[in-house]
Formats: C-alpha cells, sequence, structure tokens
C-alpha cells in the first residue's frame, strides 16, 4: 500500500453537514498536488425503493447539479479529473465497488452523515468501509456540540 495517497482520491458525499467537513480535506490534498478525483453519492436504494422510486431521476438531477458544483470548487483549486459518480444500492457496497474499480489511493468521508440513529443500531457506513475498503480511509467526524 505505497504510493502518494493524493494521487487518485474517491470523496462520498451524502450532503450532510458531516460529508461537507470533510470537503475543505480534499481541497487541501488538491493544492498540495492531488489532481484526480471521484465524486460519489449514493442513491441509498434501502431508502429510495419502497416509496419514492419514481422519483430518482429528479434526485440524480438535483444531486448532479450539487456534485457539479463541488467539481467547479475543485477545478478552481487545481484538480484536472474530476469524474461524478450517482450509483443506485448499498452505500457500503457502492463505495467499496468504486473504490476498486477507479483504483483510488485515498477515501475522504465523513464519518457520521444522515441517518444516525439507524447506522447506531446496524453499524454505520462509514464503519463498513473500513472494514472492507482497498484503500485508506479518512474520516472526518461531526462537529462537536457545545
Amino acid at each position: 500500500m505505497c504510493g502518494d495517497f493524493r494521487e487518485q482520491v474517491l470523496y462520498c458525499t451524502d450532503f450532510s453537514e458531516t460529508a461537507e467537513r470533510a470537503l475543505p480535506y480534499v481541497e487541501r490534498i488538491i493544492e498540495s498536488g492531488g489532481k484526480r478525483v471521484t465524486l460519489l453519492h449514493v442513491q441509498d436504494r434501502t431508502r429510495i425503493e419502497k416509496h419514492l422510486a419514481h422519483r430518482l431521476e429528479e434526485f440524480n438531477e438535483v444531486d448532479r447539479r450539487r456534485l457539479e458544483s463541488l467539481r467547479r470548487r475543485l477545478e478552481e483549486r487545481g484538480a484536472t479529473e474530476v469524474r461524478i459518480e450517482i450509483p443506485y444500492g448499498s452505500p457500503t457496497q457502492e463505495i467499496v465497488r468504486e473504490a476498486h474499480e477507479s483504483g483510488c489511493h485515498l477515501i475522504v468521508m465523513g464519518s457520521q452523515g444522515r441517518g444516525f440513529l439507524a447506522e447506531m443500531f446496524l453499524g454505520s457506513v462509514a464503519h463498513q468501509v473500513i472494514r472492507r475498503a482497498p484503500a485508506p480511509v479518512l474520516l472526518v467526524p461531526p462537529p462537536v456540540l457545545r
């Protein structure tokens, strides 16, 4: 597992506050010489399929616009290749699959996103990604409540 972790970064977002806190780390990696980033947002099948499947295209369109905005932000910082991926499925499985397929050298994500109570009982996506990831994972914690 040697090499430059800046070479290919996978940034995973669910657009939560904690995921947003992870983005400046990706920006710093870009500013320090990283050039290739994949922006990944997984449309969570378990949350959408039962009652909202008919709105999947709408969700994809909204989320693609959000990711395009992030792409521009990273390109302004010096990124030369920024891919956008919006798969539909299990967040853990899709993150790990993308990490394998893209050959990423570092996964950056928030340690606690949406649905914290469910994750507390079922096991968080971040925890599962850490266990299965083919690359190091940089977890950014949620803000400390005072």
